[in-house]
């Protein structure tokens, strides 16, 4: 029996998306731009450290539109470091505030029981 995919998932499937490209920009614009004072090793221990994340995000998106078991856990695990570092990260306000809505968003679609459901899990 196959599931119809509920709206929500690709709402968040797309979220993830767009985390991931916003990560994989970051980083390509930090790179190219220099906009670093740090040593190379630090710069390439985070820019490694956000490319890591964005492809993580990238996986989530596909698990998620295939409605993949994993996807949930991972999703959850994910958002939540993708949250924690948007928050703790000083600068680029706009981007910062962008990813805080999106991850927060997504983990909250995450906890619900639908999601549960949605995902091959059991209700309640």
């Amino acid at each position: 029996m196959t599931m119809k995919r509920p709206v929500g998932v690709v709402l968040v499937a797309v979220a993830a998306i767009a985390l991931g490209a916003i990560d994989l920009l970051v980083v390509g614009l930090w790179w190219s731009v220099g906009g670093s004072t740090a040593s190379l090793p630090d710069v390439l221990h985070v820019a490694l450290f956000l490319v890591g994340l964005g492809v993580g995000e990238l996986v989530f998106a596909c698990g998620a539109w295939m409605l993949r078991r994993w996807a949930l856990t991972f999703g959850i695990a994910l958002e939540v470091i993708a949250l924690v570092l948007a928050v703790g990260d000083p600068g680029r306000p706009v981007v910062v505030a962008l990813k805080v809505v999106i991850a927060g968003c997504t983990l909250w679609y995450l906890a619900m029981p639908r999601s549960r459901v949605a995902f091959g899990g059991v209700q309640g």
